[in-house]
């Protein structure tokens, strides 16, 4: 480093400015738009996904039976287990969302729902393929299926019903796309090219996880708030100013010394403030001595990074411990997992009495078929319909109570099949139930941030996929008595 001298005529001149703040990103409001809406594009691709795999449980089901010759009750849990697991791994998905990032989190969730798909291609037991699925691939699934729709619900506020209606939406498009793709994988590659190529399409999540920006990354890249306005620097009126403080001559003879001993320390420049000179307003002081003080924490390789990953930032403001318990407390939030527990305990299970019931009333097996993408298609519509229906003016402030109808509707549309014996009524009636049940799934975190608020929308959209959890996992037995 080069010692610092006198200049000819014995002057050093410094620089003064004011500091400049910036507001805290958690004052800034949602952006309803922008960036989000790649967000959305993000998540709605993750939906088709995982929702497209879980929906062609059947097939995989089917493949298994044949591939490892185990009874029924065996081969089911595999894929019961799976989405089970997805929604039980809630409260930790949030958990790790808000320790480092969603970017992260969902990314890590790709990489777990590839590997748990490749391992479980080389498998030549059931067991292996249900350890490998199973566990790896619905811990993964949960990682990416929560990290998507925190993100989409930070990023939108008088839209965010519609937001999330889109992205939810995705798992329509899939319900299409993925049985008959895995059922065409497995003729055509058999067991383990069909399982290799999943794990493949499993890694897309990797990509769509790169959207994932975090909400203050974006708001400083495209605006920035200043708390006080900084003075106009007019470029042919800077003037320079005898600094107060004098730097001292370096001695020759030390020269050799000094330079050796700040080789060895990193240096970083003090904070420099800009200013208006008292004596002319009009003018800026300009100093040019900085002070130089050495840095103790810098980058060192890669072990501090290693650790700043594990450990996370502990500085970050939306910090929250592994399970939020006070949340629990709320009387409202409660009832409301009480009664999405209950939802979800009958909701598995009507999708695949629906074909089924109508074979047996006499409709044949295609129709039967049919019927499903049915469903479907009621459900794209309504997540996309009633979002934006529950997102006016007029009715947002009575969100809450149109969600319960619905949920109560919902309900009582499944009482109506054992009346249906025409084709017919059996189209109304899951055309209707399809229409509820896409309102019901897709609203959920809008619920929620009207109950607790958005600064709350990471743990408890945890602690609801968790309730979920619950009720798909003992929905079987109940349902098999």
């Amino acid at each position: 480093m080069n010692c610092l001298k006198k200049s000819e005529d014995s002057q050093t001149y410094s620089k003064k400015v004011h500091p400049v703040e910036t507001k805290p990103t958690s004052e800034l409001k949602a952006p309803d738009g922008g960036w989000g809406w790649f967000i959305v594009l993000a998540s709605a691709l993750t939906h088709a996904i995982i929702g497209g795999q879980e929906r062609s449980g059947g097939i995989l089901y089917l493949e298994l039976l044949r591939k490892f010759n185990k009874s029924s009750t065996e081969t089911a849990w595999v894929t019961s287990l799976s989405g089970a697991l997805r929604l039980l791994c809630g409260p930790l998905a949030s958990f790790l969302g808000s320790r480092f990032s969603l970017r992260k989190v969902s990314f890590v969730g790709g990489i777990f729902l590839s590997l748990g798909f490749l391992l479980g291609s080389f498998s030549d037991t059931l067991v292996w393929f249900f350890f490998a699925y199973s566990f790896l691939g619905g811990f993964g699934k949960s990682l990416s299926y929560t990290s998507c729709l925190v993100a989409v619900g930070r990023y939108f506020d008088k839209r965010r019903g519609l937001a999330v209606g889109l992205a939810t939406a995705g798992v329509g498009i899939g319900m299409f796309i993925f049985p008959p793709l895995m059922e065409w994988l497995f003729q055509t590659y058999g067991f383990f090219g069909g399982i290799l190529l999943m794990s493949g399409i499993s890694l897309n999540l990797c990509v769509f996880s790169m959207l994932y920006r975090p909400l203050h990354q974006y708001q400083l890249t495209v605006k920035t708030s200043w708390e006080t306005p900084s003075p106009q620097v007019d470029q042919e009126h800077v003037e320079l100013l005898p600094a107060t403080t004098k730097v001292n001559e370096c001695e020759t003879e030390d020269n050799n010394t000094k330079n050796n001993q700040l080789s060895k320390t990193v240096f970083s420049p003090a904070p420099v403030t800009l200013g208006v000179t008292p004596e002319r307003p009009n003018r800026v002081s300009i100093a040019h001595s900085i002070n130089y003080e050495p840095i103790t924490s810098r980058n060192n390789g890669c072990l501090p990074s290693l650790k700043r990953f594990l450990l996370g930032n502990k500085k970050a403001e939306n910090n929250q411990p592994l399970f939020d318990c006070t949340l629990l407390k709320d009387l409202h939030f409660a009832l409301f997992l009480f009664s999405i527990c209950l939802q979800t305990l009958a909701f598995q299970s009507v999708s695949i009495f629906i074909p089924p019931l109508a074979k047996q009333r006499g409709v044949d097996t295609m129709n039967a078929a049919f019927l499903i993408s049915i469903l479907g298609i009621t459900d794209i519509i309504s997540r996309i319909g009633i979002s934006s229906i529950l997102d006016l003016k007029y009715i947002k402030p009575y969100r809450r109570y149109c969600y319960t109808l619905i949920c109560f509707l919902n309900g009582l549309i499944v009482f109506l099949y054992p009346l249906a014996f025409e084709y017919s009524e059996f189209i109304a009636i899951t055309a209707a139930y399809g229409f509820m049940s896409g309102a019901f799934v897709s609203q959920k975190s809008v619920i929620i941030v009207d109950l607790l608020g958005v600064e709350k929308l990471s743990s408890s959209f945890g602690w609801t996929n968790c309730f979920q959890g619950l009720g798909a996992l003992i929905g079987p037995p109940i349902e098999g008595m």
